[in-house]
């Protein structure tokens, strides 16, 4: 596994769910793997649906606050998040898509929903968070 796909991985996991458990960590890092595993406009591979621009704001994004926050050494959720990456790509523990699928997902935190909301079939709530597909 390419160490600086599994490391950006794990960023944005961090950034994005930073205050979650990790069934919630989980279920973002499978959007993430379903889009990899389904390469469209979003990106053709891992580091591609990382970086594709708007997708991911936390990385790519303006104006959000996480888009300048960095782990610190020792911070045990980045450890988590690494972990979660790391399985969630070897499928080493035999996980199950617990997303069924799902390519985007929001948290329900947002003041605004985002524009795709209403094309896009609803599939499972996980957390704070509401998971969509892409078919």
């Amino acid at each position: 596994m390419d160490q600086y796909a599994l490391v950006l991985y794990a960023l944005v996991l961090w950034r994005e769910a930073q205050n979650q458990n990790d069934a919630t960590i989980r279920a973002i890092a499978w959007t993430i793997k379903n889009r990899v595993a389904k390469p469209r406009w979003w990106g053709m591979n891992l580091i591609g649906v990382l970086t594709k621009k708007w997708q991911y704001t936390s990385l790519t994004g303006t104006g959000d606050p996480n888009l300048i926050k960095w782990p610190e050494e020792g911070d045990g959720v980045f450890a988590r998040c690494l972990r979660i990456a790391s399985s969630t790509l070897s499928n080493i523990e035999g996980e199950i898509d617990p997303v069924k699928g799902a390519t985007h997902y929001y948290s329900t935190d947002l003041k605004v929903l985002p524009e795709w909301v209403s094309a896009l079939p609803w599939v499972c709530d996980i957390g704070p968070f509401k998971f969509f597909i892409e078919k």
